[in-house]
């Protein structure tokens, strides 16, 4: 590290080389830092957050320029609320040791995973006197908990906990949400830190749209007179129940309108679940790799897009 720069910890539960878009943008974010002069050290966990069961063997490693330090946590499926919680409070135990015994950075940013980091950062407040602490916010917990559905001992616990969670944000300097809408929901809690505004950026930002190429089109969306692409997560916050419908409805009218799905995440077998054997304009794919992805996005004439409206991440809402 080169003495006298500044210095910056970040945690994560998951980061490089795990493919989660989260990941690929604290990754990022942490790659920007040191190119800008910065000393960066990272923790995070031994396990990737769509395969549980695979562990990165290595504790500590150097990725450009990034001191990786990592946590080992049981495999336990994130898919599954008492585990994930299990898992959070898991590793989060394991970096407030590692914490207290580093040196004090010139910044401490927190992500929102694990689920309630937000119990980090009086830990980080109180005994580690620290100079700057952050909480980059991409889930709001324990919205997100009640904007599941959760009901009896689990909502009233939800809602309860509001109160610590509140407490926990008025240690913070800077918190940054995702999108207005989170913004608005996080001045619920009457903190006083700095607010700013990241946008999450996408993994393929091409300056202008090529031509697709016929090869991919065809194996997406077959003869398809137009093409509808979900490419993505299908998670918690997502529903796929409008989408069938509209292919259900439109394939009276038209069958060669072809709707077609890549992705992955908590509800995607679900999603697999609700496709009937005659929703013959219904196609699931494999999940791109990220070298495929531009042209994949290309082959397409439209884009799908879901969020549920009652979803605390409901960014542009």
């Amino acid at each position: 590290m080169n003495q006298g720069n500044p210095t910056a910890i970040i945690l994560y539960h998951f980061f490089y080389p795990d493919d989660v878009v989260s990941a690929r943008h604290f990754s990022d974010f942490a790659e920007e830092l040191v190119k800008r002069g910065w000393n960066v050290k990272v923790l995070t966990s031994n396990r990737f957050c769509r395969y549980p069961q695979k562990k990165i063997e290595v504790r500590e490693a150097v990725w450009n320029g990034i001191n990786i330090i990592r946590s080992g946590r049981p495999g336990w499926n994130q898919a599954n609320k008492y585990l994930r919680i299990a898992n959070s409070f898991w590793i989060m135990i394991a970096w407030s040791f590692k914490m207290l015994r580093m040196p004090q950075a010139d910044v401490v940013i927190v992500g929102s995973d694990p689920q309630f980091s937000q119990f980090l950062l009086p830990v980080l407040h109180k005994f580690r006197k620290q100079r700057f602490l952050c909480y980059w916010c991409y889930d709001l917990y324990p919205e997100a908990i009640i904007a599941d559905g959760a009901k009896g001992l689990t909502k009233w616990f939800a809602e309860k906990i509001k109160i610590f969670v509140n407490k926990c944000y008025r240690n913070l300097d800077l918190l940054v949400d995702i999108g207005p809408c989170m913004q608005k929901r996080l001045k619920n809690y009457k903190h006083t830190a700095i607010v700013e505004t990241l946008t999450p950026w996408a993994l393929v930002e091409p300056q202008q749209i090529g031509l697709a190429n016929p090869e991919v089109r065809y194996k997406l969306f077959g003869d398809a007179e137009l093409a509808l692409l979900y490419s993505g997560n299908m998670g918690k916050a997502h529903d796929y129940n409008l989408f069938l419908q509209l292919a259900r409805m439109v394939y009276r009218a038209n069958p060669k309108i072809i709707f077609c799905f890549s992705c992955r995440g908590n509800r995607f077998d679900e999603l697999k679940k609700a496709i009937k054997y005659d929703d013959y304009n219904i196609r699931v794919v494999p999940f791109s790799y990220e070298t495929e992805l531009e042209e994949r996005l290309i082959a397409a004439d439209l884009h799908l897009l879901s969020l549920r409206p009652e979803c605390p991440a409901a960014r542009y809402a």
